[in-house]
């Protein structure tokens, strides 16, 4: 009876442990999403641009404002096929740079660290001033798109308290070649 016991206690725990070592996977995934990186522009006038990088690499431009919208919607008109038609390919980077990128906004995402802090002076700027976001794109463990906003700007600044928020955000507006 002692000897089924542990046989059943060994086989439990090899479950556990595989159960563990799977949803650890799952939530360490470099799979990248298909819009992994997007800078948003909405000018004090209503014009808006959405700059956007896939996970091929492609990075693309738009001003049309249907892509100013929730991301979910975003998403759907990328998986449509939408986006390669209306949208313009601005050029392709490297996706093993892509995927440096990626990593490390995971590794924030893992470490818990991102949390965006307003200015003080909420009205530092004047009214009229354009808003900015800079976001980045990420499977959770359960495989659903999460976005993580990593900068913004309007009336105040919004700024990260980790820093490799602001490295993703620099290199993002090298990327669409802004700022």
């Amino acid at each position: 009876m002692k000897k089924v016991i542990n046989v059943l206690l060994c086989i439990l725990l090899c479950v556990f442990l595989a159960g563990c070592s799977m949803m650890e996977n799952a939530s360490e995934s470099n799979q990248m999403p298909q819009i992994v990186f997007n800078y948003s522009i909405e000018e004090h006038d209503g014009m808006v641009y959405e700059y956007f990088i896939d996970y091929l690499g492609n990075v693309y431009y738009t001003n049309n404002r249907e892509y100013h919208c929730h991301y979910k919607d975003f998403f759907e008109k990328y998986n449509s096929g939408k986006a390669s038609q209306e949208c313009e390919l601005i050029k392709t980077i490297d996706v093993s740079i892509l995927q440096e990128k990626y990593d490390l906004l995971q590794e924030m995402i893992r470490d818990g660290n991102n949390e965006l802090v307003a200015d003080e002076d909420v009205y530092a700027k004047p009214f009229g001033y354009d808003v900015k976001w800079w976001y980045g794109y990420y499977y959770d463990k359960e495989g659903n798109i999460v976005v993580e906003s990593l900068w913004g700007e309007s009336t105040s600044d919004y700024t990260s308290t980790d820093k490799r928020a602001k490295e993703l955000v620099d290199w993002m507006n090298e990327v669409f070649e802004v700022e």
